[in-house]
Parts: C-alpha cells; sequence; structure tokens
C-alpha cells in the first residue's frame, strides 16, 4: 500500500488513508481478499483503485454491497447493514433455520455460575463455535446481544449443558 501512497492507519491494521496534498482522502479497508476503497473525490477513488489493481490481481466489483459478510444497501440518505445472509447461515449450521424467536437475547434475571464439573469436548467445541459466531454478528451489526455474548462467553472454558442451551435460546433472537 506504500507504493501507492496509503498510509496505515494506527487504529486497524486493515485500513490505509491516502491524504492528498489539495486535501482529499481515500480510505482503502483491505482483509484478506476482500477490498473497499471510498473517498472525498470519485476521480481520486477510481485512481487508487485502479494502482491497487496494477499491483494486485483483483477485480473491481462496482459498488460495494458486501463486505466480510456484511450486505450494504442504500436507500435515501441512508447506508443500511445487516448480516442476514451469515445470520441464516449460523443457524442453518446448528439446526435451528425453523427455531422459535425469543424476545429478547437472554433471559432477564439470567444467572448462571462456572462449570466445575470435567469438561465435555463436544461440548465445549460447540458452545465456542457458537460464542464466536455470535461475537462476529454482534460487532458487525447487532450490538444489541452484546451482553448476553459477552456474559455467555464468560463460561468458554468449561461449559455446562445448561450454559450451552441457554446459548442455544438466545441465537435465534430476531435479527433477520
Amino acid at each position: 500500500m506504500h507504493k501507492i501512497d496509503f498510509e496505515c492507519s494506527q487504529s486497524d491494521a486493515g485500513i490505509f488513508i491516502h491524504k492528498a496534498k489539495n486535501g482529499d482522502i481515500v480510505v482503502a479497508m483491505i482483509y484478506v481478499n476482500d477490498s473497499s476503497f471510498m473517498g472525498t473525490n470519485a476521480t481520486l477513488v477510481k485512481e487508487k483503485k485502479k494502482a491497487f489493481m496494477g499491483i494486485w490481481e483483483c477485480h473491481d466489483l462496482g459498488e460495494l454491497k458486501e463486505f466480510l459478510g456484511i450486505t450494504i444497501r442504500r436507500s435515501d440518505c441512508k447506508i443500511i447493514l445487516d448480516q442476514k445472509v451469515y445470520l441464516t447461515k449460523v443457524l442453518d449450521h446448528f439446526g435451528m433455520t425453523n427455531a422459535v424467536i425469543a424476545n429478547m437475547p437472554l433471559l432477564h434475571g439470567y444467572t448462571s455460575v462456572a462449570h466445575t464439573g470435567n469438561p465435555d469436548p463436544t461440548l465445549w467445541t460447540q458452545y465456542q463455535a457458537i460464542i464466536s459466531l455470535l461475537l462476529y454478528l454482534m460487532l458487525g451489526t447487532h450490538p444489541d446481544i452484546a451482553f448476553a455474548v459477552i456474559k455467555l462467553s464468560q463460561f468458554s472454558v468449561n461449559p455446562s449443558k445448561e450454559h450451552y442451551e441457554y446459548g442455544y435460546l438466545f441465537t435465534p433472537y430476531p435479527l433477520l
């Protein structure tokens, strides 16, 4: 990215910024094989994107409609982000496609204690998989499930069947 005059952001290794002498800015988000360019000057953005494509083998797919599993739609003056496709895949993977939707991500007054019994490797693997998938959903477009995900993630080292069932219960929270 330095070859095409971008500086790496101090806060995120996947964000690069080009500042033109006239004050125009181009921001590039790069993550493995996904990239997106945006800026204050459409011509400069196209120029920088073309320079990027001249160095790395890639294609310009036009207007950004999806990035890292997040669907991006424009409506009037709004940008709408959602992860419906991602969530549908998660629910399908865990056999919850027809799950009953809960009214809230975690039952009111939920309290739990650490499991002190022997770890169940299968339960542990499944539990951590659910938590990691929900963390991505929470960080991407659903901060509203943060409390529930963080609360249940506290038991990731040795989850009990109860922890798993509560984690399973709040997964189909109405995010679609």
